[in-house]
């Protein structure tokens, strides 16, 4: 061997050890902390919501939670049995096809909605327990319809279920304020810590299971996850700082679930039910796969438009739709603050004029 063989030897030797030093180390993150130490059982309601759900007749002490005129279903909440003796939030009243069928187990929740899919027959609710130390969680329900009409439970997805699988693929990692979350050991955001009086970063800092919901685009079901932080002198977590995070979550027949697409939630400013404060009038828009939205609107004593279809535009959301003689209808939405107004601009039905317009409020 001559020595130019060995000078480059030496050479590669060398170009090797500085790549090492100057590669950074590969990110090893901590696993996320879960709330939830055990599957959630199922309460009972007491009497007092049986006896008012039995009657089957939603009234002034229900509270609606899907209108789906197209497929004349309804979900109705109940609200309170009487003046002062309150529901503890458990009794949905479920009406398809004037069939009425009374749930008194299901609570309702802190958000409560839901889903009827046409294609499958199913009925997804978001209800809601309490945990044995007192935490509020969401639990989906899904619902299917016998021959005669009569909704039945046929599985839900436990929260401790949901919190374990988010959990398993859910990492932190924190340097002074800041904390970045890591999805498979991808990263998904960095958030900066703004909390100064409850001392520094645990180091057990990021846990979930507290503040876990969903939301529905189409038919498809999301769950939106709030991470919370600890801090070594702080009594409870702090939910300030840290960003929702939200995945599809895919459900077979009995309830067993995949999650995908898990990343940050972006909220869609106009996806929500909005109702009018002068006739409670009704304003529901949902968003689709395709990237637009499923607007109804029922206008009391005007109309009802079951089949709109919009998207979105530089001055709002455009959309048509049907009217009660089979003509079409088309409409602009925009949005103030909390508040839906609906402006319709084309317009040959005999009750509703181009230039019309109406304000809604946003229920959720």
């Amino acid at each position: 061997m001559n020595k130019h063989f060995f000078r480059m030897l030496a050479a590669a030797v060398s170009c090797s050890f500085a790549l090492l030093s100057c590669t950074p180390s590969a990110v090893n993150p901590q696993p996320i902390g879960a709330i939830l130490d055990g599957p959630v059982a199922l309460d009972e309601a007491p009497a007092a919501v049986r006896n008012v759900l039995s009657a089957a007749t939603p009234d002034e002490r229900y509270e609606l939670i899907l209108s789906d005129a197209r497929n004349d279903v309804y979900v109705w909440g109940l609200m309170q049995c009487a003046e002062d003796v309150p529901a503890d939030g458990f009794g949905v009243l479920v009406v398809k096809e004037g069939v009425a069928t009374p749930l008194p187990d299901i609570r309702h929740g802190r958000q409560p909605s839901a889903r009827f899919d046409a294609s499958t027959g199913n009925l997804w609710i978001i209800g809601g327990d309490i945990e044995g130390t007192g935490t509020q969680v969401e639990r989906p329900y899904r619902l299917r319809f016998d021959a005669e009409g009569k909704a039945e439970v046929a599985c839900t997805i436990n929260p401790y279920d949901i919190q374990q699988a988010l959990a398993q693929r859910l990492g932190f990692t924190v340097d002074g304020d800041l904390v970045t979350l890591y999805a498979d050991s991808e990263r998904l955001d960095t958030a900066t810590n703004t909390i100064d009086d409850m001392g520094a970063i645990d180091e057990e800092a990021v846990w979930i299971g507290e503040q876990i919901g969903y939301h529905f685009i189409g038919n498809a079901l999301y769950v939106d996850i709030t991470p919370g932080l600890r801090f070594v002198n702080g009594p409870a977590l702090a939910y300030d700082d840290l960003p929702t995070l939200t995945a599809r979550v895919v459900a077979a027949d009995d309830c067993s679930f995949t999650i995908e697409e898990l990343k940050r939630y972006v909220a869609d400013p106009f996806a929500g039910r909005f109702v009018s404060d002068y006739d409670s009038s009704e304003l529901e828009i949902l968003p689709r796969e395709d990237g637009r939205y499923d607007v109804v609107v029922s206008l009391t004593r005007l109309t009802l438009l079951d089949d709109g279809v919009g998207s979105l535009a530089d001055d709002g959301l455009h959309f048509s739709a049907t009217d009660a003689s089979g003509q079409p209808i088309e409409g602009t939405i925009s949005l103030i603050g909390d508040a839906a107004r609906l402006v319709f601009t084309k317009s040959t039905w005999g009750l509703i004029n181009n230039g019309d317009s109406f304000e809604f409020e946003r229920k959720y």
